[in-house]
């Protein structure tokens, strides 16, 4: 919080040799009149502090899908609308915005990045807001450049210079792109005249690493270096302008682990839940974590010197699977017989009386669901989609999901649903013609 400014005026009436200003124009009337009054009334009392203007979130018409494999030089991206816009008003009746179903834009291929220290593999930078327009970043190690794509462009209306630093990760909301390069936060807002890089935050602290996840929900944004103890993460408030830091995280870490996916709950301006998904590898084998990291007051309420894989825990709760390195058996699922990788948490709040719950995209086991207020020996419910579940992204009262299905050949569909108190109902499958890993945020 920035400190209230206090006015604080002292008036005494040293007026000898020192008459008061001569009022100008019309007022002076008034002033000559009322002098006495002037005198004796008391002070105005200082306005309120201005404040950011309400947030206002980003009306989503649009998904982006991404296909890339870390072998592959080249990423490919489609667009799909999965709103119709308004049609004109008739004499029949009023305008429709009723979709008549997902609409595919034309793909694109674009190239991806050298993976630093990873020789022959590359990394795909890839930002949507939901709107009809994407970024990339492209480029060299001479010089990133981050590309704006219209749905329907055939060349980038806009190029903004990053420097020589790839950038690890980045988000868009609506004209706004945020970027992690290295220790330093950037940020650009699409919709200024000229659109330019500006550093937002930088941790001179985080030697070797980077932010490299970012959660959001709302005016709400968290971006993490999702690695190494002693993690980092920095909160921050997105409106008109330049986006405002307002926290300052150390999180729990894990033993040879890292978080590779998240979702954030508000319950307040400063209250809230992050919801973290983390991969390990240890001695006696690997597997992955849930866990829910209170902030209080814009403060975690834990102990940072947690491990979040040390021990099944409670405070805060994680809830683990693990595969045994001897037998490559599963030792611990929250669901099914064989273990599959989890690639994404949506929190999904209640549904006609039911309970909050969380949705975890796990592969082949399909849509896995799990209380919002889990701990270590809870049990998931399966929602089956046909194939293996890739991603999912929660867009108002509904559930996209990305699906790979097979046999007989392997491809890819957008599955919508419609959430019931518990489970969801298929609405409509979408099949694209190639095949796709994520949903880009």
């Amino acid at each position: 919080m920035r400190p209230r400014l206090v006015a604080g005026v002292v008036l005494g009436l040293l007026a000898l040799g020192c008459p008061r200003p001569e009022p100008v124009g019309d007022s002076k009337a008034a002033s000559d009149s009322n002098v006495e009054n002037d005198l004796d009334s008391p002070l105005p009392k200082p306005g309120p502090e201005p404040t950011r203007p309400s947030w206002i979130e980003p009306n989503r018409t649009h998904v982006l899908v991404q296909g890339h494999l870390p072998e592959q030089a080249s990423m490919r991206v489609l667009p799909i609308l999965l709103i119709e816009p308004p049609t004109s008003s008739s004499s029949t009746g009023p305008s429709s915005t009723r979709a008549t179903g997902p609409s595919l834009a034309t793909g694109r291929t674009l190239a991806a990045a050298p993976a630093p220290n990873w020789p022959d593999h590359f990394v795909a930078r890839l930002g949507h807001g939901g709107g009809s327009r994407h970024v990339a970043v492209q480029g060299g190690p001479e010089g990133w450049r981050l590309e704006v794509w219209e749905v329907d462009g055939v060349a980038p209306t806009l190029a903004v210079e990053l420097g020589p630093v790839l950038p690890a990760a980045l988000t868009m909301v609506g004209d706004q792109v945020v970027l992690g390069q290295a220790d330093t936060l950037a940020w650009i807002d699409l919709a200024a005249p000229t659109p330019t890089r500006v550093e937002l935050h930088r941790r001179p602290e985080m030697v070797g690493k980077a932010y490299d996840l970012f959660v959001r929900r709302g005016s709400w944004l968290i971006a993490i270096d999702d690695q190494v103890s002693p993690i980092w993460a920095d909160g921050f408030r997105l409106g008109i302008g330049k986006p405002e830091h307002v926290q300052a995280y150390e999180l729990p870490s894990a033993i040879n682990g890292s978080y590779f996916a998240g979702d954030l709950v508000a319950t307040g301006d400063a209250d809230g839940v992050l919801y973290l998904l983390l991969h390990y590898g240890i001695m006696d084998g690997h597997g992955h974590d849930l866990t829910a990291l209170t902030i209080d007051a814009g403060k975690l309420d834990l102990d940072p010197s947690v491990l979040i894989n040390a021990s099944a825990g409670t405070d805060p709760p994680v809830l683990e699977e693990h595969v045994d390195r001897g037998t490559g058996e599963p030792k611990t699922l929250v669901a099914g017989t064989a273990y599959s990788e989890w690639a994404s948490v949506v929190h999904v709040p209640g549904v006609l009386g039911g309970p909050p719950r969380l949705l975890i995209s796990a592969g082949a086991r399909g849509l896995l669901e799990v209380p919002a207020e889990f701990g270590p020996t809870s049990k998931a419910s399966v929602i089956e989609l046909g194939g293996a579940v890739v991603d999912a992204m929660l867009i108002g009262a509904r559930v996209v999901a990305l699906v790979t299905v097979e046999p007989p050949l392997v491809r890819c569909e957008v599955v919508e649903l419609s959430l019931l108190p518990s489970g969801a109902t298929i609405d409509r499958r979408t099949a694209l013609p190639d095949v796709y890993q994520r949903f880009v945020h």
